[in-house]
């Protein structure tokens, strides 16, 4: 190689060190400004998340007295409303027909949608006295990005099935439950079946398999978002042990209006009585589910009491 090309080749050598450091530079600091904005939009949320169950909490009696009412009304507007209603035919000695299968399938199915109706209509007043706190942390945390865009995505999508769930239509569960003993416990009314569809919506629309967000924003805490993280937990703490008076009333009201009341039921799907989150981002869900409580000393009553979290 003559001089010149010596001296050209070295000259492109050092521009193209200099592009490379020039790119590396900018590279370190768009990664830079990027961790302090997911540490920002980080204690952002959590901050919302603790303002959010704090408010919850405040308003757990209200919210209470709203389940109340509700169920005195039920009680009063349809006691024993079901007491006619048949159970599955089983036989412990032969197998049942296909004709037998189908029909207890049915009436299966058409009182898991008429017992989870009962469950909402109980839990509606508090998701009204709750919406505005809902509506004011879902726009708060709106505005939050992250540079791993299933942060945000994930948010969204919670804060939207909080709110469709708190804009359910309100339930008539008497009328309902009404109209399948008027049928013969055959056939539920536009009403339910409209209800069953909306909940089996809700369940497949429900996010699977995606990461908790405590998992995802955990390398942007530092100590002191820890410590908020702790604090909003015990204050959910709280407000979980708040929902025993759902568990309560909806088992009273379940003798009240007239569900069979046997020990030996087979299990059936779960109904969720309350939602919430931890502040690590961890959703829990309250469920009840048919079963014998002899466990607990609940004597013959069909339900037990779980709780999920995701």
């Amino acid at each position: 190689m003559t001089a010149g090309g010596t001296r050209r080749a070295f000259a492109l050598a050092l521009a193209a060190t200099a592009l490379i450091a020039g790119l590396l530079t900018v590279s370190n600091a768009w990664a830079a400004a990027s961790d302090a904005t997911d540490a920002k939009s980080t204690l952002s949320y959590l901050t919302a998340q603790y303002k959010l169950v704090r408010t919850l909490l405040q308003e757990s009696a209200v919210a209470r007295d709203a389940e109340s009412a509700a169920a005195a009304q039920i009680a009063q507007g349809c006691r024993g409303v079901l007491s006619g209603m048949p159970q599955s035919s089983v036989s412990r000695l032969s197998e049942p027909t296909p004709r037998v299968r189908g029909e207890n399938a049915r009436l299966s199915n058409q009182q898991q949608t008429i017992e989870a109706e009962l469950a909402t209509a109980i839990t509606q007043p508090t998701d009204s006295v709750y919406r505005p706190a809902e509506e004011a942390y879902a726009a708060e945390v709106s505005e939050l990005s992250w540079s791993n865009p299933t942060i945000a995505a994930l948010i969204q999508a919670e804060t939207t099935a909080t709110l469709e769930k708190a804009s359910t239509p309100a339930l008539s569960f008497c009328a309902d439950a009404s109209a399948w003993a008027q049928s013969g416990f055959r056939a539920l009314s536009a009403a339910s079946r409209e209800f069953e569809a909306s909940q089996a919506a809700r369940r497949s629309a429900a996010p699977r398999g995606a990461r908790s967000l405590g998992t995802l924003l955990k390398p942007y805490e530092d100590t002191s978002d820890r410590a908020l993280v702790r604090k909003t937990n015990a204050l959910s703490k709280k407000l979980l042990a708040g929902l025993g008076g759902a568990f309560r009333t909806d088992f009273r009201l379940d003798r009240i209006v007239g569900f069979p009341q046997t020990a030996d039921e087979e299990p059936r799907k779960q109904i969720t009585l309350g939602r919430g989150r931890t502040a690590a981002g961890t959703r829990f869900a309250v469920s009840t589910t048919s079963g014998f409580l002899s466990s607990l000393g609940a004597g013959s009553c069909h339900r037990s009491v779980s709780v999920f979290y995701s």
